[in-house]
């Protein structure tokens, strides 16, 4: 007799328990860095002039004067108080400056700071004359 053909077939489909994960994300990454020429608008362009953000209308020129002269290059504070609102700027001599002190004075918790726990919001100014956004970039 015997039809002996029984073979285990319960063993089959499981040596991927190494479950290598699939790197997705690495090649996306490259891409934009190469990409990034090609996108104005997504990358803040280094201006010479800083705009500060997250501050209240009581901030003085004696205090920003008091931290931003810290900073290479620094040339001039500019405080527009609206009725809404007040509008700080920082003068440089250079973009490189203006960036340098970005990195400094990120989240400087300055007394007349909106929040505190934040501290100042630093931004390139924009500049005036920047290319209209309705114009495709000249590839």
């Amino acid at each position: 007799g015997g039809g002996g053909m029984h073979q285990g077939g319960m063993r089959a489909g499981n040596n991927d328990r190494g479950g290598g994960r699939p790197n997705f994300g690495k090649q996306q990454h490259q891409q934009q860095q190469q990409n990034r020429e090609h996108q104005p608008g997504d990358e803040p362009i280094p201006t010479n002039s800083l705009f500060v953000g997250n501050i209240t209308p009581a901030v003085t020129d004696q205090e920003l004067r008091g931290l931003f002269a810290q900073c290479a290059g620094f040339v001039n504070v500019r405080i527009t108080r609206k009725p809404d609102n007040t509008l700080v700027f920082i003068d440089f001599e250079d973009s490189v400056f203006s960036t340098q002190a970005l990195v400094q004075c990120q989240g400087y918790p300055l007394p007349s700071c909106k929040d505190r726990n934040v501290g100042l919001r630093l931004m390139y100014a924009k500049q005036r004359n920047s290319y209209g956004s309705d114009r495709a970039p000249i590839m």
